[in-house]
């Protein structure tokens, strides 16, 4: 049985009038108080292409299966952290939004919600993410388990 998307009832309605009309997530109106880095890149010495495709450069991990759960703050968190993590190392890992779904609870509600700027506190204060092979994407809220897999240290 395959998930069926389309046009719906749905279409119309900005996140926060979806969010407001049909789950419990309340949109914290507070910036989050990470006291992040400036990323700065570094000066080119070649001419920026006019088009970049980041699939071709393997910079980018396949399209991963979020389902119709309110999963997507977890999952573009993790995208953003995977693909920085590859272009400033060449390494490309798949890491765990699974473990952010279960575990990352400061104003995040799992399926029914989050913020990706609670997902990078979380990941800030635990130092890291298990990778997706050692923390699967189960498709719905799940027990946190901090011991699940191991960890890939962030810095």
């Amino acid at each position: 049985m395959g998930e069926r998307v389309g046009v719906n009832k749905f279409v119309d309605l900005t996140t926060e009038e979806f969010l407001a009309s049909y789950t419990r997530y309340k949109i914290s109106t507070q910036r989050s108080s990470l006291n992040a880095t400036r990323f700065r890149y570094e000066a080119l010495s070649e001419e920026v292409p006019a088009t970049m495709d980041w699939k071709e450069r393997e910079a980018v991990t396949d399209v991963k299966q979020q389902g119709t759960r309110g999963a997507c703050w977890a999952f573009s968190a993790v995208a953003a952290i995977e693909e920085i993590i590859q272009i400033k190392t060449g390494n490309l890992i798949s890491l765990s939004e699974q473990q952010l779904v279960d575990c990352s609870l400061n104003g995040n509600i799992g399926c029914k919600g989050g913020s990706m700027y609670n997902a990078y506190a979380y990941i800030k204060q635990n130092k890291g993410l298990a990778t997706e092979e050692t923390y699967p994407n189960q498709e719905i809220d799940g027990t946190c388990d901090q011991q699940k897999g191991l960890l890939f240290q962030l810095r």
